[in-house]
Parts: C-alpha cells; structure tokens; sequence
C-alpha cells in the first residue's frame, strides 16, 4: 500500500468511528510501507499523531523511539513535544488524554492540533458544547488545507457529527443544516455512506417540520 494513500484512508476511518479498520491500515504502512522508504521520506510525526488519535499509544511510543533513534539532534524537540502525548497513566481515560492533547497544543501553540480527537474525546465525556466548536475547527481546518479539502467523505462525517450533536442539544435549525450539508456532499462522499445520507435527511425533514 502507498504510504501517503494509506495514511488518509487510515485518518478517514478515524473519523468515521472505524477505529478497527484504520489501526489495520497503519499496521500495515508500519510494518511493509515504512521500511522500504528512505529514513527521511518516513513521516514518523504523522504516523506518531494517527496512532495517538487511536489511543494506540504503545505503537506510537515505538515509532518516537525509532525516529528518535535514526535522527537524534535533529528531531529532539519534536520529539519531545510528541512525548507529552504520550505521558498519558490511563489510555483509557479520555480526560487523561485531553489533558495531554493541551499541554502538547499549549507547548507548540498549534491550537488545532489533534482537533478530531479532541472532540470526540470531549463528546466522550458528555461535554457537547465544547465538542461542537472542536467539531467546527476540526473542519475548518481541513476545508482551508488544499489537500485534504480533496476528501469530500471525511468533511462529510463532519457535517453529520455536527447535525447528530446540535439535535441533542435541542437546536433543531442547526441540526437539520449540517445534516443537509452532509447529505449534500454526495455523489462525491464515500458510498459506503449512502445509507447514513438517508438517515441524514429524514431526521432534517423531521427537524423543519416541527
């Protein structure tokens, strides 16, 4: 599998909740991809990140010590930021977790770093105001970064994340608009979403007509 191509549908099947099948994708960039490239056309970063967005933070910490052992100097302050993502005692505690994503965003200052992940750990939570904006910045940092605004399904997931969370809280108008917007984005999107499209506009029309 093509590194950069495995690497986004692994990111895509993070945030559409299919942990399985995105850790599956890693693993397998990890173990054939990764080796055959040169030591810097590696990404280890990326890679590092992605597994961190999984809670996979045993294979992230062997890949930092890898790319830390192959470059040393060269990458020691990042690699010390990346650490802080790992200093996390319970990887199963999401509050744990969010509390490392701050001090990795407040010691870069990339204050939308790690944004899917950090929704979904607050939505984890119960904290659904808070998620809504991590939602909204989470998106906006894709649509406004050329690459990734060439993935239609992964804005789409967006959009329906959104309409899910804005219903709960009782803002229909909201609600029905980011469903609509989901729906919107096919044929392009996924079709594996087809079925979700569907479910989408029938809780939109519902929304409107009350």
């Amino acid at each position: 599998r093509d590194s950069l191509t495995g690497r986004v549908a692994a990111w895509y099947h993070v945030t559409r909740g299919d942990d399985e099948t995105a850790l599956r994708l890693l693993d397998e960039i990890v173990s054939e991809s990764l080796p055959e490239l040169p030591p810097a056309g590696r990404e280890y970063a990326v890679l590092i990140e992605l597994y961190v967005m999984l809670g996979a933070l045993d294979r992230a910490a062997v890949l930092l010590d890898e790319w830390s052992t192959l470059f040393g100097d060269d990458v020691a302050r990042v690699v010390d930021e990346l650490s802080l993502l790992l200093d996390v005692p319970d990887s199963t505690d999401p509050e744990q977790r969010l509390e490392a994503i701050r001090r990795y965003r407040s010691t870069t200052g990339c204050q939308r770093c790690l944004s899917w992940e950090f929704a979904g750990l607050l939505e984890s939570v119960g904290r659904t105001e808070e998620a809504i904006e991590a939602y909204h910045a989470a998106r906006g940092g894709l649509q406004n970064n050329e690459f990734w605004s060439m993935w239609p399904a992964i804005l789409a997931v967006g959009d329906e994340r959104l309409g899910q969370l804005y219903e709960s809280t009782g803002d229909s108008a909201r609600a029905a608009e980011h469903y609509r917007a989901f729906a919107a984005r096919f044929p392009q999107a996924d079709p594996d979403l087809a079925a979700r499209k569907q479910v989408a506009l029938e809780r939109a029309e519902a929304l409107e007509s009350n």
